[in-house]
């Protein structure tokens, strides 16, 4: 059995209201209009998110803007496919959806490989 990141393409999943502001703040107030889509499926196994960055965002600047703003810390930064992955709360997860660099959060979770012969 390994644990490996992986990215789940299942289209847009659209959440309710989540609460953030157009500073990008940690103070939550009004609810985006179009929050990132959040794919997959949460596993207590793996409860990290794997934030991938719109085109043209740093990967690296941008990750640590968003840690100090929203408090959380980056497991690791993915410069090559412009992201993060990170233990976020539920507010954290929330203020991140709202922001405008972000394109997609994903569930981290586990992969196991088929041992079955065919």
């Amino acid at each position: 059995m390994c644990r490996i990141n992986y990215w789940l393409l299942i289209g847009l999943a659209v959440a309710g209201a989540l609460a953030c502001n157009s500073e990008g703040d940690s103070k939550l107030l009004s609810p985006c209009r179009n929050p990132a889509p959040l794919n997959g499926e949460f596993s207590g196994l793996s409860p990290e998110y794997i934030i991938q960055y719109r085109e043209g965002i740093d990967a690296v600047v941008e990750t640590e803007r968003l840690a100090r703003i929203y408090g959380f810390e980056a497991v690791s930064v993915y410069e090559a496919t412009r992201g993060f992955s990170a233990d976020l709360a539920p507010v954290q997860l929330e203020g991140v959806r709202c922001e405008p660099s972000v394109a997609a959060i994903y569930h981290n979770g586990w992969v196991y490989p088929n041992t079955g012969s065919s």
